[in-house]
């Protein structure tokens, strides 16, 4: 996902350079405002290039043998574990994941304070970018976490 919005910043930031080699315009803006534009495609370009390599390196670890185990969803470090454990298969990842979500909601500081847990949780994050119901699953998590200004700083 990543990879393509870097080959189409490039090509976008390839034919912005040409026009400002030109000093013709790109989709209406010229001059100083290209320039502008430019330069923030560049950063674009180099934040995607940052996110695509930390993808190449990203493998998840293999799941245990077996079916999945059943966790105690009121519990931090089972959550968590659990997590840890299935980071490879996105239906056990949403499964805890909304479990964290339920636990940040009823105690935002404790689930906060778990820095594994957060790790962990931007990990699956990172793992899984096509699978929609663990993005959402982890952002609503983020958005309890969000609510403690404290935190959210």
């Amino acid at each position: 996902m990543a990879s393509k919005r870097l080959a189409v910043t490039k090509a976008e930031l390839e034919d912005v350079n040409v026009a400002l080699k030109k000093e013709s315009s790109y989709l209406g803006i010229c001059g100083s405002d290209l320039s502008r534009y430019a330069a923030q495609l560049e950063e674009k370009e180099r934040l995607l290039m940052q996110i695509v390599e930390l993808q190449v390196h990203l493998k998840a670890a293999a799941p245990p043998p077996g079916p999945p185990a059943n966790f105690d969803r009121c519990s931090l470090p089972k959550v968590v574990q659990h997590m840890l454990d299935y980071e490879a298969v996105p239906t056990e990842c949403i499964k805890a994941l909304r479990a964290l979500a339920s636990l940040a909601y009823k105690d935002v500081n404790e689930v906060a304070s778990h820095r594994t847990g957060m790790a962990q949780l931007l990990r699956l994050v990172q793992l899984h970018p096509d699978e929609d119901q663990l993005q959402l699953a982890a952002m609503k998590c983020l958005c309890h976490l969000a609510f403690e200004n404290d935190i959210a700083r």
